[in-house]
């Protein structure tokens, strides 16, 4: 196996599937992170911070009921944890904040975030079909 970029900070040791696979379901929480910090912003603009605050403990108790049950598959299960609490959080809140008018389908149907979306989510499924 050939030691890759994202494991030379760690190591050769590092260098290994599970790793990486880890390593791009974090990618796919840093992506979730980013939008969501977009959709907080704009509730906090708006005097909304109880909504950022109902959701970040809603996301906190799928996060902690997550990590329980996918626990046997150690770091893994973790990355995936993080994943599953961001991708219910915005699940449930994106169809309410569109409901309160806090935000507008034209930001959630962005050209241009779309197609961000849509080359990042190529890109992590061609990594991972690779590994």
């Amino acid at each position: 196996m050939h030691l890759r970029l994202v494991s030379i900070p760690f190591g050769q040791t590092y260098d290994t599937q599970l790793f990486y696979k880890v390593f791009l379901i974090l990618l796919i929480y840093s992506g979730l992170l980013l939008y969501y910090a977009g959709i907080v912003r704009v509730l906090i603009q708006r005097g909304n911070l109880w909504m950022a605050v109902l959701t970040n403990l809603m996301e906190g108790g799928v996060l902690i009921c997550a990590a329980i049950l996918l626990r046997d598959m150690a770091a893994l299960g973790l990355a995936l944890a993080f994943v599953i609490s961001y991708i219910v959080r915005t699940a449930v809140t994106v169809p309410i904040l569109l409901w309160t008018k806090v935000i507008s389908p034209v930001q959630i149907l962005d050209t241009t975030f779309l197609l961000s979306v849509s080359v990042f989510c190529a890109l992590v499924a061609m990594n991972w079909w690779m590994l």
